[in-house]
C-alpha cells in the first residue's frame, strides 16, 4: 500500500530530476544549440511515452518513481533551451510578445486538451493508449521543432526585424 507520505517522497524525488535536467539542458543548449537539444528531447519522449504506463501499472514503487522521474527529466530537457529559443525566433520589435503568446497558447492547448483526451482513452481502451497519444503529440512537436531554424549562432543585434526567422 502506498501511503500519502510515500507518494509525496516519490514526487519530490522526481521533481529533483526536473530541476537537474533543466539546468543541464540550459548549459548544453548554449554549447550545441537550442534546436538540437529540443529535437533530442522530443525524440526521446516518443520512446519513453510507450514505457510510462506499463511502469506505472506495475505498482512497483521504484518503477512508478522511474516513470515520473523520466517524464519530469524529459520536461526539464525541453524547459532549459525553450526560454532562449522562443524569443530568438521573433524579430526584436515583437520578440517577447511573440514568445509570450506562443508559450501561453501552447500551455493552454497542451494543458487543457490532453487530460480530457487521456481520460477518454483510458476509460474506453486502457492506460497504454495514453502513452501512444503522448508519443503522437511528441512526434508532432518533433516535426515542428525540425521546421524551425537554429538560433544559437544568430547575432540578434545585427539582424533586422524578422530576419532571424528563416
Amino acid at each position: 500500500m502506498i501511503t500519502s507520505r510515500l507518494r509525496l517522497v516519490i514526487v519530490l524525488l522526481a521533481v529533483v530530476m526536473l530541476g537537474l535536467a533543466t539546468v543541464f539542458s540550459s548549459i548544453i543548449s548554449d554549447r550545441v544549440g537550442r534546436r538540437r537539444v529540443l529535437v533530442i528531447s522530443a525524440a526521446i519522449v516518443i520512446g519513453w511515452a510507450l514505457l510510462i504506463f506499463p511502469l506505472v501499472d506495475s505498482r512497483n514503487l521504484f518503477l512508478v518513481w522511474l516513470a515520473l522521474a523520466g517524464c519530469l527529466c524529459l520536461m526539464g530537457l525541453s524547459f532549459g533551451p525553450m526560454s532562449a529559443f522562443l524569443p530568438e525566433l521573433f524579430p526584436t520589435r515583437c520578440r517577447y510578445s511573440g514568445a509570450a503568446l506562443s508559450y501561453s497558447l501552447g500551455g493552454v492547448l497542451g494543458g487543457a486538451l490532453p487530460p480530457i483526451i487521456a481520460v477518454q482513452l483510458q476509460a474506453s481502451v486502457g492506460s497504454w493508449t495514453i502513452g501512444g497519444y503522448i508519443a503522437v503529440v511528441a512526434a508532432i512537436s518533433l516535426g515542428c521543432v525540425l521546421a524551425l531554424p537554429e538560433t544559437r549562432q544568430v547575432d540578434l543585434d545585427a539582424t533586422g526585424p524578422g530576419t532571424n526567422f528563416r
